[in-house]
């Protein structure tokens, strides 16, 4: 299905209004070209004369609201109307007071009547009926012939007759939505029948795409499958003439409806995502075309390939060639001329200096080929920028996009592991993509977590190892693991110490393996005459690096960063000097921070860096198994001076790094700051650690800054961070916590005020009386409350994190006393409703629901929870409601079958399809066709 579809398929408008304001103005401006000064609400418009016949039977502002449209759609101004609009909810009859609407548009001086209700769209010329579509789907089919009629191109042009000679009526009207569909579809059939063995073999490709395929084999790494499009966040990768960046935050399908360049780039950092990202568009761009929904080949290309001798063609070739498309170049020039293609052209970053502008170059030729459309990824230390480009930021994750991939893999024991989270202060890590992917299969086979990122990345190569042991031998060539990682070591090595690209060349390669393999020899670690591409065939099975056409390079960058670290360590010892050339190069110093990890002891390695680079030797401190008390404090001491620096970024890294040394050394220096220190930023940081001491001095500490009140962008909110120190203390301190989030619900102190609550309930201190003290404060009514959408949303969050069955009566009693103007308030109430699987709940919800005695209200909302439930709902309770008189339960019951297979629900489907309620027969017929039922129903 086209843009029309994807926009308005899935709309839920409830009156009227909804249809005007999501579905008709949208409509006009998005896709037919109107400004929203052309559309003149009715009310606004001046009032006219109506005849009947000769007779002038009165003026259209006699009529009464229900008789006249909502719009007059002008060009200009107000003396040139070209048709009017009028909509309607979605459960009215398209003909209704169709005499009076047409009897307006003759007083208004048009001939052309539009009516919609959301779902079924008409035009009429007054007299005869024009253009039909019955749902969205069909209107999508048909969206060319409506836009010969009404666009603003079309009506600006042509005069009435003209219109009215150029439409094709049996088009526009008798051939069914059925017969359109099927032409349609054979029309795509056609298009891609060419590509159905390539575009096979990409969904065999990539329906891992959560996994690299090189450890698709090692059986231990149960990744699970959540889309990123569901964990992603982004923002505009541009900054204003005054600096400051666009803040609106994005999902992936915005971005595919409203930004329209033909190349879009997402940047972010390494671990992120970003490849993730690609795969799984490429992979659910293949199922579409497969199923006919989409017409454009996806293909996958791997930037790092780009050079010399592969140009971006011989690229897209090899990887048609793998699927079992075989074409020439000259034959690709024709295909990409015939077709459009969605070219995925991975990590540009990783394109080696000389070849940026070569590639940049070859995008861009590709552009004008046709309509193709391309995503571009990159880390930010080359942020591409291309023409009829649009560029975004893969945010770090949010809190609440953790909490949902952790609740996929532990369910309730999420908080155990967050715990162990927060308790090596690996917050920061925990938002890249990556980072908490490991650390999250870590614990699933550990119950603990290492401290540290190298720490994190060692850990899976130890379990890569444990499982290559298991296999006895059978996966590898006989190389043992010490010479496979002191082997990966120098090729990493090699390739931060070129800086060129990621991809080690078969030259390259030879320049690391040869000699390396010479010298194993000698030391009889490895068979004489070992042959090369055994080697690189052992490597490539611990799927830590891969290979393609005699190149070689790394899965992740963080692996890349680990073993050229661990040769980095056995270079210092056998010469420190090796630490002199490189301790001041940027691209050097993950390398630097992970090699500490690898020595027996830091003290001299972390020393010889602390004179030129104190933050640099903070890092390696934090990763050092072992260095000595002196070196500590001193480095402590100098954190704390440079927290009293006036350049806040300095005082931010200081701050940072004190937070992830251990307590034992910087706890004094945090009470010290509270009554030393001059800056907020600090006191704020210094006040949620002293408070995890948990103690009597800490709680005094806390309490002497209880009423300090200032917050700004930048800084924050005080009294946030003083809620979020007091969530580490006894159960009053808890209520006061809440007590400040009532007091001050703006949007910076709320979400400080859900972390404290988290970091309660984590910590597994919740209490009855704190859960009453929440559900009290979600439920109570605030009159002009501007931040009352924020602080219901955080509240929710936080009950349904609570999950306790005994809030249920109060939940649902709050459906018949809250402001019936809230609708929010209502939505969230279903959210929380929603989240129980408790067979308990569900009957509670269907009791409500069902019993006529309640009152519409309550029942309506009860049977909309029931219908999204993540519980076990019967079948039977959806029946049951599907007899109700009232049109809003029989919808819920309706939306609620989507959950059953379509032999389940296929009669019931078929039956409501006739109901009474056009909502209800839209739903009926959606869900039908998303189960392939349409058949059975023109049957």
């Amino acid at each position: 299905m086209g843009k029309i579809f994807g926009q308005f398929h899935s709309l839920k408008n409830e009156n009227e209004a909804d249809v005007s304001q999501n579905f008709v103005i949208p409509l006009l401006t998005k896709y037919l070209g109107f400004t929203l000064e052309d559309i003149k609400p009715e009310r606004n418009f001046p009032a006219r004369d109506i005849f009947y016949g000769r007779r002038k039977s009165g003026s259209t502002e006699d009529l009464p609201k229900s008789q006249r449209p909502d719009f007059v759609v002008c060009i200009n101004d107000i003396s040139n109307p070209k048709f009017v609009v009028d909509s309607k909810a979605p459960n009215e009859d398209l003909e209704q007071h169709l005499s009076q609407l047409k009897s307006y548009a003759i007083g208004v001086g048009v001939n052309t009547l539009v009516i919609t209700n959301g779902i079924g769209f008409r035009i009429y010329d007054v007299n005869h009926l024009m253009f039909e579509a019955n749902n969205i789907e069909e209107l999508d089919l048909k969206f060319n012939g409506l836009k010969e009629i009404l666009s603003k191109d079309v009506q600006s042009s042509k005069p009435f007759i003209e219109i009215i000679k150029s439409v094709d009526i049996d088009k526009a009207l008798d051939k069914s939505s059925e017969q359109i569909i099927e032409e349609e579809r054979r029309k795509r059939q056609l298009k891609v029948s060419d590509f159905e063995e390539y575009l096979k073999y990409l969904e065999r490709e990539f329906q891992n795409w959560q996994i690299p395929r090189e450890f698709q084999t090692v059986s231990y790494l149960e990744i699970e499958q959540y889309p990123p499009d569901r964990l992603h966040r982004f923002q505009i990768h541009e900054t204003s003439k005054f600096g400051v960046r666009d803040e609106k935050i994005y999902i992936l399908a915005e971005i595919e409806q409203k930004f329209n360049t033909p190349i879009k780039i997402f940047i972010g950092p390494s671990g992120i995502g970003k490849t993730t990202l690609l795969k799984y568009i490429a992979y659910t761009k293949t199922r579409e075309c497969l199923s006919l929904q989409n017409t454009e080949i996806p293909i996958y290309i791997p930037l790092r390939n780009f050079g010399a001798n592969l140009g971006l063609k011989d690229l897209i070739i090899s990887s048609l060639e793998k699927g079992g498309f075989n074409v020439s170049s000259e034959e690709l020039s024709k295909l990409l001329q015939k077709h459009v293609f969605f070219f995925l052209l991975d990590a540009f970053d990783e394109v080696q200096e000389k070849y940026l502008e070569d590639v940049k170059r070859e995008i861009e030729d590709f552009v004008g080929m046709g309509s193709h459309k391309f995503i571009v990824t990159s880390r930010e230390t080359r942020a591409i920028n291309l023409p009829r480009s649009s560029r975004f930021l893969i945010n770090s994750l949010e809190q609440n996009e953790i909490e949902n991939l952790l609740e996929r893999y532990f369910g309730g024991g999420r908080f155990r592991f967050w715990s162990e989270i927060t308790r090596n202060g690996l917050v920061e890590e925990s938002k890249n993509t990556l980072l908490l992917t490991l650390m999250i299969l870590i614990y699933k086979e550990d119950r603990a977590l290492p401290p540290s990122r190298t720490k994190i990345v060692g850990k899976i190569v130890e379990k890569i190892k444990e499982w290559e042991r298991g296999k006895d031998g059978r996966l590898t060539n006989g190389l043992n693991w010490d010479v496979k990682e002191k082997i990966l070591g120098e090729l990493a090595y090699k390739i931060v110490e070129t800086q060129e690209n990621l991809t080690l060349s078969k030259k390259q390669v030879d320049s690391v393996l040869i000699p390396s393999l010479n010298y194993f020899e000698e030391n009889r670690e490895v068979s004489r005459g070992i042959v090369k591409h055994r080697v690189i065939d052992d490597l490539a099975l611990t799927g830590i690096v891969s290979r393609d056409a005699g190149t070689l390079s790394f899965w992740h960058r963080a692996f890349l960063n680990y073993f050229a670290s661990k040769a980095l360590a056995d270079k210092y010892l056998e010469n420190p000097k090796v630490l002199e050339d490189i301790k001041n190069k940027l691209a050097w110093e993950p390398i630097i921070i992970g090699s500490s990890e690898h020595l027996d002891d830091s003290t001299e390695f972390v020393e010889a860096i602390k004179g030129t680079n104190l933050f640099l030797a903070s890092a390696c401190m934090v990763e050092a198994r072992k260095i000595s008390v002196h070196t500590i404090t001193d480095i402590v001491s100098q954190l704390a001076t440079k927290c009293s620096s006036p350049i806040g970024a300095i005082r931010y890294r200081a701050i940072y790094f004190l937070k992830r040394i251990n307590p034992m050394h910087t706890m004094d220096v945090f009470f010290d700051v509270l009554e030393n220190n001059k800056y907020p930023d600090v006191w704020k940081n210094a006040l949620e650690e002293v408070a995890k001491e948990k103690s009597d001095r800490a709680k005094r500490a806390v309490y002497e800054f209880i009423d300090w009140d200032e917050g700004s962008f930048f800084l924050g909110s005080t009294q946030g961070s003083v809620a979020k120190a007091l969530s580490n203390f006894d159960i009053d301190d808890q209520l006061r916590a809440i007590e400040i989030w009532r007091k001050k619900p703006d949007i910076l102190t709320n979400m400080d005020c859900i972390e404290a609550i988290l970091n309660i309930i984590r910590e597994g201190k919740l209490t009855k009386r704190v859960k009453k003290g929440l559900l009290d404060f979600y439920l109570e009514k605030v009159e002009n409350d501007i931040y009352k959408s924020h602080k219901d949303g955080g509240l929710a969050d936080i009950l349904i994190e609570i999950g306790d069955e005994n809030f249920i009566p109060k939940l649902i009693e709050s459906f018949g006393t809250r402001d019936p103007q809230n609708h929010l308030h209502g939505m969230r109430t279903k959210d929380i409703l929603v989240s129980y699987k408790s067979n308990h709940v569900i009957e509670q919800l269907s009791s409500k629901a069902i019993d006529q005695k309640n009152s519409d209200l309550i029942r309506e909302e009860c049977s909309a929870a029931l219908s999204k439930s993540k519980g076990i709902v019967p079948l039977s309770i959806f029946e049951k409601l599907l007899e109700d008189k009232n049109p809003r339960i029989r919808r819920n019951a309706i939306n609620g079958l989507d959950r059953f297979s379509a032999a389940e629900v296929k009669d019931l489907l078929l039956e409501y399809v006739n109901d009474e309620d056009a909502w209800v027969q839209h739903e009926s017929i959606k869900i039908l066709g998303d189960n392939g039922l349409l058949v059975e129903l023109v049957n």
